[in-house]
């Protein structure tokens, strides 16, 4: 465009040298009586060539121009939109981390599976934000750095929105890192819980199988107390058998107490880990 420019205003420039030439030739030879040279109409046919050519250049580098805006213009209206889908994606990781942080806080202790699943579906919301803030943060960087270097190249002022489009992809890359550090929080956090429960589950199959080693004693000693009445039974024997049932009882209500307390833990671990999409902890199994 500027050689083309440069070179019309030569051809305009030699266009009027061309048409003084002639008329100054045509003048003396009008003077002198003698007839117009040749070289006359040559010059000026090569003028009036010379100043279409120019007119044609110009015209062409007004077109050019144009073009070239139009261009730049499109690369800032792309910019602008990068710019906005990235403040929406920010804005989505926002949300999501807070749904994410407010799930994790509400985690009881121990926490419900209910509880748990929840807070891996937001976790999982809240990766997938991240993902598109990130995404989107590139895109509208990539979509600046294009408008600014065609504005440069054009010779024009860098547009407006190339800074939007920065400040979009900032705020949108900070959104999606906070929203990936949220998740990895509560991924620890039910790892916690799960981990919480299969230790309990684990404590429940300790208290589980000492109960039942002492209903089974209560149960030896009173079957050796019945086996050993004498007949008649002596009232020492009968007060013993009576000390041993007793005995019996109470050690298999604990031992039906503390199965059925192993079975609720194991229970609890079991559902926990599953929706915590963990494996089943080895204590569920030992629990049962």
């Amino acid at each position: 465009q500027a050689a083309a420019l440069t070179a019309a205003a030569d051809a305009v420039a030699k266009a009027s040298a061309a048409t003084d030439a002639a008329t100054a030739a045509q003048a003396a030879a009008a003077a002198a009586g003698e007839t117009v040279p040749s070289s006359v109409a040559t010059a000026n046919a090569a003028a009036t060539a010379a100043s279409a050519a120019g007119t044609d250049a110009t015209t062409s580098a007004t077109v050019s121009e144009t073009a070239t805006d139009a261009k730049v213009a499109s690369l800032a209206t792309a910019a602008a939109s990068a710019a906005t889908a990235a403040t929406t994606a920010a804005a989505a990781a926002t949300a999501a981390k807070a749904a994410l942080d407010s799930a994790v806080a509400a985690l009881s202790d121990p926490a419900t599976p209910a509880e748990i699943a929840d807070v891996e579906a937001k976790q999982a919301a809240a990766l997938t934000a991240a993902a598109d803030a990130a995404a989107k943060a590139s895109a509208a960087t990539a979509a600046a750095t294009a408008a600014q270097a065609a504005a440069a190249a054009a010779g024009e002022t860098v547009p407006s929105s190339v800074a939007t489009a920065n400040a979009a992809a900032t705020a949108a890359s900070a959104a999606g890192t906070d929203a990936t550090t949220s998740a990895t929080v509560s991924e620890t956090a039910t790892d916690a819980k799960v981990a919480s429960l299969a230790t309990a589950a684990a404590s429940a199959a300790t208290a589980a199988t000492t109960a039942a080693a002492a209903a089974t004693a209560a149960k030896t000693a009173l079957d050796n107390a019945v086996a050993g009445l004498s007949d008649p039974a002596t009232p020492a024997e009968i007060a013993d058998v009576e000390t041993k049932q007793t005995a019996a009882l109470t050690a298999a209500a604990d031992a039906a107490a503390k199965s059925s307390a192993a079975t609720a833990a194991a229970t609890a671990a079991q559902a926990a880990a599953t929706a915590a999409n963990e494996a089943e902890p080895a204590s569920v199994a030992i629990a049962n």
